[in-house]
């Protein structure tokens, strides 16, 4: 009922989502990972499959959108 409570929640909460946020942008990467790979099983140990590049997978996006759009 009191708000001063409420800041407190706040401010604890702000606090958590801080700290949190901060350990992620110095520790976290975009780095796609080679187990992310759906086909990562079922390729040979120690071989990794070539990633297509931007334009590919952009195109690759392309195509599935205007595909999911005629449909």
């Amino acid at each position: 009922d009191d708000p001063r409570q409420w800041h407190t929640v706040f401010y604890i909460s702000s606090g958590i989502y801080f700290v949190t946020n901060l350990v992620y942008i110095i520790f976290g990467s975009s780095e796609v990972q080679p187990w992310n790979d759906p086909d990562y099983m079922d390729t040979p140990t120690g071989t990794q499959k070539q990633r297509p590049s931007v334009t590919e997978r952009n195109s690759i996006s392309r195509v599935r959108r205007l595909s999911a759009v005629s449909n």
